[in-house]
């Protein structure tokens, strides 16, 4: 579900991306375009590589908002780039505030064409102290998309429906950044008026790219499912499980993430599509050079920013389990921390201190998009291993539970075997001691009431204190002597300190009914059983001694001895167990460690 979840949003977002920027003019924006700009059906415009270049008093904020204006035109122009150049061979060139000669050039315009086509173009600016950082940008606005055709400057329509329009407005002030600026563009640089078709102009490879949907949209299609294959295989290896705030967890899967981030980047950078250094006014014009610093930057950049928010999300989660905030940190970190980061980069080194807040702020806006995307694709992944691990943890718990209840039925199933097997052999004694001697008879009963009125008492606990076991072993074996007389004898012994321990209820009974079952009612001489409770280093033994005859040679099998095996397996596993040795001594020893049995 997660997968499919991510392939959906990836997807999606890398077709809209591979599809943007297309849009049909309407009818009337026909008309509008051929009555403005069409001179006997042609229109005067570049038939080259449009190359911009800012010379004289250019401060940062010029050159960021100039690079962004070539990335939108360069969508706009089907068949030739446009790019901002640094020195060399350009054919829009503004001169802001520059003099000729030592004389002030001021506002105006040298265009020279041939043939149909503008073959360059001078604009001189005339910017003065005034003008504030968006009279600048409307200013650069409004000339560069207005020399980018020779066309009548009469009233045409244009004026009454746009009247925003850079085509339209008689001065940069009238300017209001109306999309209809680039709709015309795109009419204006289309094939249809390109002066000859079979010019062989020098394209960039990036132009070549971005010229060509198909390609554009195979190569996004391609980026998308090699990241989100990335992205399975790293889930797959449960690369992203938990990373309890230690950094160099973090840090990995930080970088995992960004590794998959930039190579879903790295074609929109082939393509020209995201101008992640133009404050810096990369003067480097080849495509993988390009490619290179901007990939040097953003390492650095994501690594500065890793920490920031590892430190930030420690701080706030670390001690809190609150469901809520284990989303919500993660999301509004991912989304601000980078951005404000970025921002705060340009502010400094923008090296303009009147502008270069804005700046930032137009350099935060811009990448906000991938921001969002990479800040909800994680809230969500961190939702779902959230839901993940609570409903397994629910499922552990049920499990747990049930398995409690079948141990808890399988124990009261072992006992509830102990009294019926104890009771059928007191009443078959009463019944043969009831014509022989009535007396012992009816001592017996009274003595069995009583057994049975303790045990009843205590029935639905699983654990008694040895004392009151050993109170009841007492109690049994007194009904066994009034049977068996003086032939009968037997010692109960343990150290007053290990008396209030609990261990499991009816555990040692079954063992001493086998003492008198198969031991001493199988002698013609006097019969002796003992029983001893001792502490052993970390287990507490308890013996039953008798003076019967030896254990059979192989496993014991008896109802007693198979019994008390299995609930010692079902209440401490392995960590108790049942022995015997019929040697120099016979008896039957349990083993158990005494600091399950502290706790209990």
């Amino acid at each position: 579900m997660k997968q499919l979840f991510l392939l959906t949003i990836l997807f999606i977002l890398s077709l809209v991306h591979a599809l943007g920027g297309e849009e049909i003019s309407d009818k009337k924006l026909d008309e509008l375009f051929e009555q403005t700009f069409l001179m006997n059906g042609k229109a005067i415009r570049f038939d080259s590589n449009i190359l911009i270049q800012l010379n004289g008093d250019v401060k940062p904020s010029d050159v960021i908002f100039t690079q962004e204006l070539a990335r939108k035109l360069r969508l706009n122009v089907e068949k030739w780039d446009v790019d901002v150049v640094g020195k060399g061979s350009a054919n829009v060139v503004l001169h802001i505030n520059e003099t000729i000669d030592g004389v002030y050039s001021g506002d105006w315009q040298d265009t020279r064409s041939v043939r149909g086509e503008i073959v360059k173009t001078d604009i001189y600016l005339d910017m003065g102290s005034n003008f504030k950082l968006k009279d600048r940008e409307r200013y650069l606005y409004y000339k560069i998309l207005k020399n980018l055709a020779v066309y009548p400057k009469k009233k045409t329509p244009l004026v009454d429906e746009y009247p925003g329009s850079v085509f339209a407005a008689k001065s940069f002030r009238e300017v209001t950044f109306d999309s209809v600026d680039f709709k015309l563009i795109k009419k204006l640089y289309s094939k249809k008026y390109s002066i000859s078709e079979n010019k062989s102009p020098v394209v960039s490879f990036e132009s070549k790219m971005r010229k060509n949907r198909v390609t554009v949209m195979f190569f996004h299609l391609l980026n998308t499912f090699l990241s989100i294959l990335l992205l399975l295989i790293m889930l797959h290896f449960n690369l992203f499980k938990r990373h309890g705030h230690r950094l160099n967890n973090y840090l990995f899967q930080a970088g995992l993430l960004v590794g998959v981030l930039l190579f879903y980047l790295t074609i929109n950078i082939v393509l020209g599509d995201y101008m992640l250094l133009s404050s810096l006014q990369l003067k480097v014009g080849n495509m993988f050079q390009k490619y290179l610093i901007v990939l040097i930057c953003l390492l650095a950049f994501s690594v500065l920013a890793t920490l920031v928010m590892f430190y930030v999300e420690k701080a706030v989660l670390e001690r809190r389990q609150n469901f809520v905030l284990s989303i919500a940190v993660p999301f509004v970190t991912t989304l601000f921390i980078p951005g404000l980061l970025l921002m705060l980069t340009v502010s400094i080194f923008s090296g303009e201190k009147n502008t270069s807040a804005i700046s930032a702020f137009g350099m935060f806006i811009s990448g906000a998009s991938v921001s969002v995307y990479v800040a909800v694709l994680r809230a969500f992944f961190i939702y779902l291993n959230r839901k993940s691990e609570s409903i397994i943890h629910k499922k552990d718990v049920e499990i747990a539970q049930l398995g409690e209840m079948h141990k808890h039925a399988e124990l009261q199933s072992l006992r509830s075997k102990i009294n019926p097997h104890f009771l059928y052999n007191s009443l078959n004694s009463i019944a043969s001691l009831a014509t022989i001697d009535g007396e012992k008879a009816e001592a017996m009963a009274l003595a069995l009431s009583d057994f049975f009125k303790y045990s009843i008492n205590r029935e639905q606990k699983e654990l008694n204190s040895i004392s009151d076991e050993l109170n009841m072993l007492k109690t049994y074996l007194e009904i066994e002597k009034v049977r068996f007389g003086e032939k009968l004898q037997f010692e109960v012994n343990c150290p007053e300190e290990l008396m209030e321990i609990k261990i499991p209820s009816f555990l040692i009974q079954p063992l001493v009914e086998n003492a008198v079952k198969h031991g001493v009612s199988q002698l013609t001489e006097q019969g002796k059983i003992m029983v001893n409770v001792l502490e052993d280093g970390k287990m507490l033994k308890i013996r039953v001694y008798d003076n019967g005859p030896a254990f059979p040679k192989g496993p014991l099998v008896g109802h007693g001895i198979k019994n008390t095996s299995e609930r010692l397996e079902l209440q401490f596993g392995k960590k108790a167990w049942l022995d015997w040795n019929s040697d120099d001594e016979k008896y039957v020893e349990i083993r158990m460690p005494i600091q399950l049995l502290k706790r209990s």
